[in-house]
């Protein structure tokens, strides 16, 4: 993944999960575990902000393991190859 595509990702989390811009370097310890306002409907939004800028279809296997930045990377990761 490149640093453009990674930036797309960071933006998208820091806005749907309204996070403060300084967020950004916690952004690998997030989950819905420790962020609340981290829910379903965040998560739908998530993945389609994620396919609309990323150009990519998400299969819906995915959706439930996406439940954390680092797993969301991961999945995308998967999509880019």
């Amino acid at each position: 993944m490149n640093d453009e595509t990674k930036n797309k990702i960071n933006e998208i989390f820091i806005t749907l999960l309204d996070l403060e811009q300084s967020a950004a370097q916690d952004l690998e310890s997030l989950s819905t575990e420790n962020y609340p306002k981290w829910d379903s409907i965040i998560t739908v939004n998530l993945i389609i902000a994620l396919e609309s800028e990323l150009g990519i279809e998400i299969d819906a296997d995915d959706y439930e393991d996406m439940n954390s930045y680092l797993s969301v990377i991961e999945t995308i990761n998967k999509y880019l190859k």
